[in-house]
């Protein structure tokens, strides 16, 4: 029989919830890569947005151009510390828990060892927490000056750090004039499960206890420490996970100015502020008058006083108790609303004035936000990830029906689902969430949903926080890794300067009824094509029979059509780039075949 040209059409995003046979001619499997108008490409690069990195791993960020000087502010909230990046340097505002001076000759070294023991009565220290020393005379070798992170906790009264100098005797001293600073315990950098001594955080039971592990308390999660970011005017409020005071910066002062705790603000878990109306909002905080926690109580501040926290006859200040779920997960402005999620739920709270000030409804139940950064807004649509789906609100809230599902939920490391991160990329139309995949502790994978197009697709990244387009200026998302390097998205079509590996591939599909063997000797190529891309042909005989590979064919700019020899019942074909400056878009790819007879 004469050979035939076939047209492959591939319906846009990843079907990875079937077996490669059921899913047709799908794309299967990919990374780094989107679509725009149905045609799968390359995604676009990144770039450093500076030289210097901060120390801890980003949680929380948030950008904004001052109106007072013009210049670009973006506050980032790590495990370790509190920063803003302004004129290409990172300054540390992290607010202070403490500060004082150490007693009489506090520092004890041991000979040959950098281990450099502090004692200092009632410390409250964890390990890792960051302490900084001025003040100290030499004591065998070492100067203890500057910047420490705790190593041991040896007891209540007495810590560990390490010094880059190694001793030369062992004693006691430093003087009576060292003083220390000691700035906020934050939290871990991932979330782990503990009981015993060392499992929560510092005055939790006795000292020195181990708590016996039961049905009911085997499961104590230690939750990673992060931040809620937001904005009073051009000054930055941030609050830190687990029952912490409120913050704020001033942008007036300066940046050689630490975040302060905001005077009669009650502890909280989040916050956020009602920009039309100017009310801080503190959420899952305490009751007036009392000091535990409420995980469920929402108060907020009188009306361009953050400040006044105390309801009176004569101030908008107030509190509400939500009345679904288990804890407030976190919160998003949208639509002239505060929309709250608790681990069940969605509240919206919204400004009425006097006399109750806002007014709350329940949106909706079993839709439940992941994670506090788990929900990104679009115009007056807000997209989240949920414990079990992903949802939106447009006015109702609806499950978004998902050709991944499968695929993400079942590799989902749920231990780490706080590290859940979305962001939008608005050019292209697009919500990503990243995720800390299987066993992972650190966000590795990513999965997109093309709100414009309605389809759905899949990658590999480490990305701890994004930045949305538009926050900052008109520009580019900003975003962060693990390693504390802060990046310019969609720039550029490498990876700073090192070659993204890009690629797609289908399921396996039949050109025919799928009775016959088909002989493949040609690919005609429609590439929109930069630098060079590689082209694989993957047959098999049956769903179960072994799968055989031809290629890969590379593929330039110049290529009118690759020659190749291949014979196969079930096709499926891939297309990978590695190169520094490749970058792609696939048009309508042809193959010329010829039938081989039934076996």
């Amino acid at each position: 029989m004469p050979k035939k040209l076939f047209k492959l059409s591939i319906a846009p995003g990843f079907n990875k919830d079937d077996t490669d046979y059921s899913a047709g001619p799908s794309w299967v499997d990919g990374d780094k890569v989107r679509f725009h108008r149905g045609r799968p490409q390359k995604i676009q690069g990144w770039t450093n947005a500076t030289d210097y990195t901060f120390d801890g791993i980003a949680r929380a960020i948030v950008g904004w151009r001052a109106t007072s000087d013009e210049f670009r502010y973006i506050a980032i909230g790590t495990d370790k510390k509190l920063y803003i990046w302004v004129h290409d340097t990172y300054t540390d505002i992290t607010p202070l828990r403490t500060s004082g001076t150490l007693g009489a000759n506090p520092i004890t070294t041991t000979d040959t060892s950098t281990t450099v023991s502090i004692e200092h009565a009632g410390h409250g220290l964890v390990v890792g927490d960051i302490v900084i020393f001025d003040g100290a005379s030499e004591v065998n070798n070492i100067t203890v000056d500057g910047e420490y992170s705790v190593v041991e906790i040896t007891d209540t009264n007495n810590y560990t750090i390490t010094d880059t100098e190694t001793a030369d005797g062992s004693g006691a001293g430093g003087g009576s004039a060292v003083t220390f600073k000691y700035l906020i315990h934050i939290g871990p950098a991932e979330a782990t499960a503990g009981l015993g001594y060392g499992a929560g955080r510092y005055n939790i039971g006795a000292w020195n206890t181990e708590r016996e592990a039961t049905a009911s308390n085997s499961d104590i999660i230690i939750e990673l420490g992060t931040w809620t970011l937001d904005l009073w005017g051009e000054d930055l409020i941030a609050c830190p996970r687990g029952g912490a005071n409120i913050y704020s910066w001033d942008l007036s002062a300066g940046t050689g100015t630490r975040a302060a705790s905001i005077a009669n603000a009650p502890a909280s878990n989040f916050i956020q502020v009602s920009v039309e109306d100017r009310h801080l909002i503190a959420l899952g905080t305490t009751v007036a008058g009392e000091s535990t926690i409420n995980p469920l109580h929402v108060r907020w501040s009188d009306q361009e006083d953050n400040t006044d926290w105390s309801a009176t006859a004569t101030n908008t200040a107030g509190s509400h108790l939500l009345t679904d779920g288990n804890q407030i997960i976190g919160a998003i402005r949208a639509a002239g609303q505060n929309l709250i999620f608790t681990d069940s739920s969605l509240f919206s709270m919204q400004f009425i004035g006097p006399d109750d000030t806002f007014g709350f409804s329940q949106l909706g139940t079993e839709c439940g936000l992941i994670g506090p950064h788990a929900a990104a807004q679009v115009g007056n649509v807000v997209f989240w990830m949920g414990p079990d789906n992903f949802y939106a609100y447009d006015g109702t809230v609806r499950a978004l029906r998902s050709s991944v599902y499968d695929y993400v939920y079942k590799g989902l490391n749920f231990s780490q689902k706080d590290q859940v991160f979305a962001g939008q990329v608005s050019s292209w139309e697009e919500i990503w969430w990243f995720y800390c995949s299987s066993s992972a502790t650190e966000c590795d994978s990513y999965v997109i949903y093309n709100y414009g197009e309605n389809i759905w697709y899949t990658g590999t990244l480490d990305r701890s926080v994004w930045l949305e387009t538009g926050q900052v200026d008109a520009g580019l998302p900003f975003s962060a890794d693990y390693s504390g390097q802060l990046y310019i998205q969609e720039s550029g079509v490498d990876a700073a300067g090192v070659a993204i590996t890009s690629f797609i591939e289908t399921g396996e599909f039949e050109l025919t009824e799928g009775d016959e063997y088909l002989f493949v000797d040609r690919l005609i190529p429609d590439i929109e094509l930069t630098g060079d891309i590689n082209f694989t042909l993957k047959l098999r005989p049956y769903p179960a029979g072994t799968e055989t590979s031809k290629g890969p064919y590379t593929l330039t700019t110049s290529t009118t059509k690759q020659d190749l020899r291949a014979r196969g019942r079930q096709l499926a074909v891939r297309f990978e780039s590695s190169s520094v400056g490749d970058n792609w878009r696939l048009g309508d790819q042809r193959l010329r075949v010829r039938p081989e007879g039934r076996n």
